[in-house]
């Protein structure tokens, strides 16, 4: 499974790359709005306005997921332990996809965040 989920999320990592380096290439002024002054004075605002829109997403469009197996799914049957996976809350299995879509969207944007500050912290320091 590991296998796998690395390739993936290396490709969706190139892909969403390479959507954004052409985005800047091509229409800047998406990025940067039309009115780049009051885009850089706020951009907490921006990260919030997006973030909430990434949990509304997450939280009411997980629900239609696929039900098909996941990856997990799928392993736990080909290694023959599927059948003893029970419910921790049973009555939460209405819900859980979309609790546990915002849960998945809040770390991403977590650890986006603590990255981005990172990275914000190494390139202040090579500049001096």
């Amino acid at each position: 499974m590991l296998v796998t989920h690395v390739a993936i999320g290396l490709l969706e990592a190139a892909l969403t790359g390479a959507i954004l380096v052409t985005l800047l290439r091509w229409r800047p002024d998406l990025v940067a709005g039309l009115d780049a002054s009051v885009a850089g004075r706020r951009p907490a605002v921006l990260a919030l306005g997006v973030l909430g829109a990434a949990v509304a997403v997450s939280a009411f469009v997980a629900p239609f997921a696929s039900s098909l197996p996941d990856g997990l799914e799928k392993t736990a049957e080909t290694l023959g332990f599927a059948s003893r996976a029970r419910a921790l809350l049973p009555g939460l299995a209405v819900v859980a996809p979309a609790i546990t879509g915002v849960i998945g969207t809040v770390a991403a944007a977590a650890l986006a965040f603590a990255v981005g500050r990172r990275l914000k912290i190494v390139d202040d320091d090579a500049h001096r």
